[in-house]
């Protein structure tokens, strides 16, 4: 072998044994958690993840999504006003405000009962009493710079109208 094919076979390796030293592996976690159901019992909405034996009709199929995101301070106490996106354009400066006023905002994440009282509020704008095949997913949709993603919670079920 020639001195140069040694000295690339040598940075070859070097190469390699710097790139695998430096990895990053995950660490075990073990994770559980408990999602409390009892506010459709109190809301007076039948709720399962599954069906039902009983005689019902379908009424709707209800989603609900939420992205974390900032709102303004003003609002940071959602109100209980079903589809709370009015007024949050002007975030990103479709009103002529722009974002560089962040001390403006505050950050909101999802919380699954503000979730479950929209999907209650809905099923109940359809007349039902009860809510089936109810799915809790995560989901994304890409940030407004296009270089992320903003995650969010879904939550979909068949709003039914349980027969006596």
């Amino acid at each position: 072998m020639q001195f140069r094919e040694q000295i690339k076979i040598l940075s070859i390796m070097l190469l390699f044994l710097l790139f695998n030293s430096c990895a990053i592996l995950d660490k075990y976690s073990f994770d559980a958690a408990v999602i409390d159901l009892s506010i459709f019992e109190k809301e007076g909405m039948f709720v399962t993840t599954g069906d039902i034996s009983r005689n019902y009709k379908s009424a709707s199929i209800v989603i609900v999504d939420c992205y974390q995101g900032y709102v303004p301070k003003e609002d940071v106490k959602i109100k209980k006003s079903k589809s709370s996106n009015s007024g949050y354009d002007d975030l990103y400066g479709s009103k002529s405000t722009s974002f560089d006023k962040i001390k403006d905002f505050n950050f909101k994440g999802c919380e699954i009962n503000d979730l479950f009282e929209e999907i209650i509020y809905q099923a109940k704008g359809t007349d039902a009493n009860g809510i089936i095949k109810l799915e809790i997913r995560n989901i994304s949709k890409s940030s407004v710079d296009g270089k992320s993603t903003v995650p969010g919670i879904q939550v979909i079920g068949l709003a039914i109208n349980i027969e006596d």
